[in-house]
């Protein structure tokens, strides 16, 4: 068979031409595919074509449809289409492609659906994005929020802790301090959850005591053993370094919600703290931080989800109060510390946690800087307080008051401040950042846009936390950034190193 000949018999067994009259009867056919009588409706073929033939005129000469699904005598077909209008007649041409759509659907079925695939997954990581963002945003509004109140409380607290109170009145301020303590640590925990999963929360690389550590420790969770009645033990072994350069912060963070979990689940019996060195070498130490406890213990099954975010353990096995926070901080910031963490537990009879944390340590012991002549208390600070809240003025002057030596001035706002200074002179300026009228930010640039004021130091008392607030006010020269709720003897001590800066 020639070539030509060939071609010619794979096309008219391959093609259909079909002409029609206007209204789209059926002239003629070589019902190479489709059989079709003289006179019949195209049609009555496929309601397809019910659309489609009124579509063509003088105006619209030839229609191409691909891709076309056509059932006829049980035989199904997939056509490409081509419809032309010509002298009065229309032409209907039919190219069967049934072989080749049927060997290509798999594989652009498969590319539709990798496409999918692919969209859905960009859909649904956008929207875990706003998720997380909608949530850190949230937890920092909330920190802000209650960090405010709180700090009022604390700060009342540790003054009243300095008057006159018989023995009654003491045990129970110890245990307001106790509580609140508490709830500054789950403020804590929940802004530094939320900055872990932004990739903003930095650590510090800092020399300090291990010492300082326990003996915070020991100060905030012995009232809790005297009044659970439980033994609380902390053995810092003899071979721990006394100085180690690392984020002393996180560490505590770390053994504060261990040694609280310890508790909570404890109802009797003992926690025990014990730092031990597990391998030391030239300028390296790694510490072991084990906690543990003979309290209620942790189920075989449960122990690999400890860890996870709100994770609370059976309650019919462990029935502790709690946020169920704790160990997931505890996770976060010991990866975070390039640590390990592994615990071990038996029902009944306990738990143990188990830490490891690498720290530096100076090879010569730090020389103390030469002391600076004390400020003379007949030289008196004078300070002006930026602040918009009744209870936090009142607090601070207070703190000022009971130092003897510190003058202040109130300001409700930032331009309230600006005109007070241009009548007079102070050397300290305390500014809360969360103002209205003219913010604390706003309130800075004016401040160091002009000569005069150009490098009065500032510290900032604030209950905005976010490590962005923090960056943005130091980026404007501020002496000192402390968060609320904030210790007496830390405003002070920043209230006179911003002094001598001067």
């Amino acid at each position: 068979m020639s070539l030509k000949s060939f071609k010619s018999d794979l096309l008219e067994k391959r093609v259909q031409i079909i002409t029609t009259d206007m209204s789209g009867k059926v002239t003629a056919s070589d019902d190479a595919l489709i059989p079709l009588k003289k006179g019949s409706r195209l049609q009555d073929l496929d309601p397809f074509f019910e659309a489609i033939v009124p579509l063509l005129s003088a105006d619209a000469q030839l229609l191409e449809f691909p891709c076309i699904n056509l059932k006829s005598d049980e035989q199904e077909f997939v056509l490409d289409i081509e419809l032309r209008y010509g002298d009065g007649e229309l032409i209907a041409i039919l190219y069967d492609f049934t072989e080749h759509y049927r060997r290509s659907h798999p594989v652009v079925q498969e590319k539709n659906e990798n496409t999918i695939l692919a969209n859905q997954l960009l859909v649904e990581q956008a929207i875990a994005n706003e998720k997380e963002a909608l949530k850190n945003s949230f937890l920092s509004k909330l920190s802000h929020e209650l960090r405010k109140p709180l700090g009022n409380m604390m700060g009342f607290v540790n003054l009243l802790q300095d008057s006159n109170l018989n023995y009654d009145q003491t045990e129970m301020l110890k245990i307001v301090r106790q509580t609140g303590l508490h709830l500054e640590e789950l403020l804590n925990d929940l802004l530094d959850i939320s900055k872990i999963s932004e990739g903003t929360l930095h650590l510090k690389n800092v020399s300090f005591k291990m010492k300082d550590v326990t003996k915070h420790l020991h100060d905030m969770f012995s009232l809790k053993a005297k009044t659970k009645r439980i033994e609380f033990e902390i053995n810092l072994r003899d071979n721990v370094p006394p100085i180690l350069i690392g984020d002393p912060i996180r560490v505590k963070q770390i053994l504060i919600n261990l040694v609280d979990n310890a508790f909570k689940n404890t109802p009797k019996g003992k926690v025990l703290l014990d730092i031990s060195v597990d391998y030391s070498r030239a300028k390296k130490v790694s510490l072991r931080f084990s906690v543990s406890d003979t309290g209620y213990g942790i189920k075989d099954a449960e122990l690999s989800n400890i860890f996870d975010s709100y994770y609370q353990i059976d309650k019919l096995l462990s029935p502790t109060e709690g946020q169920g926070l704790g160990l997931k901080i505890v996770d976060d910031l010991v990866k975070l510390q390039k640590g390990k963490i592994k615990v071990k537990s038996k029902v009944g009879e306990g738990s143990q946690f188990e830490v490891s944390l690498p720290f530096e340590v100076p090879l010569r012991e730090e020389k103390k800087p030469a002391r600076k002549k004390a400020i003379d208390v007949d030289e008196r600070i004078r300070v002006l307080c930026v602040d918009d809240a009744e209870l936090d003025q009142m607090l601070i002057m207070k703190i000022l008051i009971n130092e003897g030596f510190i003058s202040m001035d109130l300001a409700l706002h930032g331009e309230m401040a600006l005109q007070l200074i241009d009548l007079k002179t102070y050397d300290v300026i305390l500014l809360d950042l969360d103002l209205p009228i003219l913010n604390g930010i706003e309130f800075l640039k004016r401040l160091r846009s002009e000569r005069k004021t150009k490098k009065v130091p500032v510290v900032v008392l604030t209950a905005m936390a976010g490590v962005e607030y923090q960056k943005e006010a130091e980026a404007l020269g501020i002496s000192a950034y402390l968060t609320k709720p904030y210790q007496p003897k830390e405003l002070v001590k920043a209230i006179k190193a911003a002094f001598k800066e001067r």
